[in-house]
């Protein structure tokens, strides 16, 4: 009974044995996969951190662009009011020439001009009674000096125009009127203007 006893308890013991073994590995096999999945886990935190991290970046450098190009596109806006109330001064200031200055301006800008010299000219309605014969005469015979004909006559129809003149020979009109000058000027006006108001 002893050799049964001790073979059950040999048996016992090589099972309890075996099991520990069992135990220990399967331990040891958790240990290994659980450190594993940690360190799979921290590297999967770390990718999401890090791919977090690169879109809130992305997403402040879309906020930060959006907002320059807002500032930017305001500024634009601002400048381009601005440069308009000028030019709005410009033809306010052009409509409130005096009389002598007017007839300064008229006479000044068609010396300049490269024209013949045998037009017709077309005055604002409000200078009609301003410009005389004396003053046409005038005009002609500075146009003569400048090597041209000096047969320039007032045109005899009303054509409705606010501020300036026109010039109009065989159809084809040359207009001095204050808005078609300014318009005219407009891009090299402006460039000078941003670089007085703007630097």
């Amino acid at each position: 009974m002893s050799d049964l006893n001790n073979l059950t308890s040999k048996i016992i013991e090589d099972a309890e044995n075996t099991a520990n073994d069992i135990i220990e590995e399967s331990k040891k096999e958790e240990k290994r996969i659980s450190q594993s999945f940690t360190e799979k886990g921290e590297a999967e935190k770390n990718k999401i951190l890090k791919q977090a991290h690169i879109d809130a970046a992305a997403k402040a450098e879309r906020a930060i662009s959006n907002t320059k190009l807002k500032v930017r596109n305001d500024l634009l806006e601002a400048k381009q009011n601005l440069i308009s109330k000028v030019f709005s001064t410009a033809l306010d200031n052009l409509y409130k020439m005096s009389d002598i200055e007017y007839k300064e301006f008229m006479k000044n800008y068609i010396l300049a001009l490269d024209i013949q010299g045998d037009e017709e000219i077309f005055i604002e309605n409000k200078r009609q009674n301003i410009i005389s014969e004396d003053f046409i005469k005038e005009l002609n015979s500075s146009l003569i000096k400048n090597n041209k004909k000096g047969e320039l006559k007032l045109g005899s129809v009303n054509r409705n125009i606010t501020g300036g003149f026109v010039l109009v020979k065989n159809g084809i009109e040359i207009n001095c009127t204050y808005e078609s000058l300014l318009e005219y000027y407009r891009d090299d006006l402006e460039g000078k203007i941003v670089e007085t108001l703007f630097h």
